[in-house]
Formats: C-alpha cells, sequence, structure tokens
C-alpha cells in the first residue's frame, strides 16, 4: 500500500487532503506496528506527510492535529504534542479527555526540566495549574481525585496558602474526599504555611 501510494504522490503534484491522510496513517501503523520497536524513521516520514498537510489549507482538518500529536507522543515530543493540545482544545474545549492529557503533558515537561532549569519547571507546573483550573471552569476534572490532585499541584509549587485554602473549602463542600489523611495533610501544610494555630483547629476538626 505503502508503495503504490508513493508512486501516486510521485506523479500528482497537488494530492487531495484526505490521500495525504490516508498515506499518514499507514505510514504510522507500519511504524507503530510493534510498541517494543518503533520504526522511528517510518514515523518520521508521517509526520513530514502530516505536516505538509497541515500546510496545504488555511484551515487544516481535524484529523492532521491528531494524527500529529499521536506522533509527537510517540516520538516523546512533549513540547509539541502540548502546543497542538493547546490549539485542539481552543477549536474544542468540550474534549474532557484532551484536558487531562494537556495537563500530564505539562507535569512531565516540569519534571524533566527540574533538574537542569528550574525556572523552566516552575513554569510548566503553574501551566498544569492552570490547565486544570481551566478544565473545571468549563465543568470537566471536577471528581474528589481531581480536585485533591489540583491541591497537590498548588503544594507542589509552594503556594500553601492557596492549597490548604482549596483543600478546607473541598472537604467541607464535598468537592474532595473528608478523610482523616486528607485532615492531617491539611494541618502539616498549615504548618508549612506559618499558620500554626489554624493547623490546631483543623486537627481538632
Amino acid at each position: 500500500a505503502i508503495g503504490y501510494f508513493k508512486r501516486f504522490l510521485e506523479k500528482t503534484k497537488k494530492p487531495t487532503p484526505e490521500t495525504m491522510m490516508a498515506y499518514a496513517s499507514i505510514l504510522y501503523y507500519k511504524g507503530a506496528a510493534d510498541p517494543n520497536k518503533l520504526d522511528l524513521a517510518v514515523l518520521a516520514e508521517a509526520r513530514t506527510i502530516v505536516e505538509q498537510g497541515l500546510r496545504s489549507a488555511i484551515k487544516p482538518r481535524e484529523g492532521f492535529y491528531q494524527l500529529l500529536l499521536t506522533l509527537q507522543q510517540q516520538q516523546n515530543d512533549l513540547a509539541g504534542s502540548a502546543e497542538i493540545l493547546e490549539l485542539l482544545l481552543k477549536q474544542s474545549p468540550a474534549k474532557k479527555d484532551f484536558w487531562q492529557l494537556l495537563m500530564a503533558s505539562y507535569l512531565q515537561l516540569s519534571d524533566k526540566a527540574s533538574k537542569t532549569d528550574p525556572t523552566l519547571s516552575r513554569e510548566y507546573l503553574v501551566r498544569a495549574i492552570v490547565t486544570c483550573e481551566r478544565a473545571q471552569a468549563l465543568g470537566h476534572m471536577k471528581t474528589p481525585k481531581d480536585s485533591m490532585n489540583l491541591v497537590s499541584l498548588y503544594l507542589m509549587a509552594g503556594q500553601f496558602s492557596r492549597g490548604t485554602e482549596l483543600l478546607y473549602t473541598g472537604m467541607k463542600s464535598g468537592g474532595i474526599d473528608s478523610e482523616p489523611n486528607n485532615w492531617r495533610v491539611l494541618g502539616r501544610y498549615y504548618l508549612e504555611a506559618n499558620m500554626n494555630l489554624r493547623a490546631i483547629e483543623v486537627l481538632k476538626e
């Protein structure tokens, strides 16, 4: 199939987006056929075709973006995949799975930069926090676990006052599980925020 596509493209000056999408998809399936041994050269060729498809129209098909995202993830291009996710979410903010994927991408980028560039690492951590809050404003990622994850991100960023505020109000409203361990976490981080009396109050509560 790839051989036929190559012959066709050699003789076609302006292939249709559908043709380029089909060819790129087949290349991707071939390159990722064995998850334990990716064919990086074939995946790179697929990405080249996708990028040509994106440049072929003022408003490219969403499928090109989604295939590019998949290829970037296979190639471990976290920064590139985060950029594409931002574009996809701008077009379709209702896709809740993309919000989780974007937040995870920023967290991975933050962790990756933590040893070499603490400032950049913190910037990505802030982006992860903002991503979660943007998603919650649209009604996504509002489970108790998601809300506790947001608290954890604030605490990771050293924002103890904001983190403890979210944790306390979340447990009081039912947005976060009101369980002994979470109350102990709250008390500990009030201490980190130098709010000793408040720590005693919540531990008593």
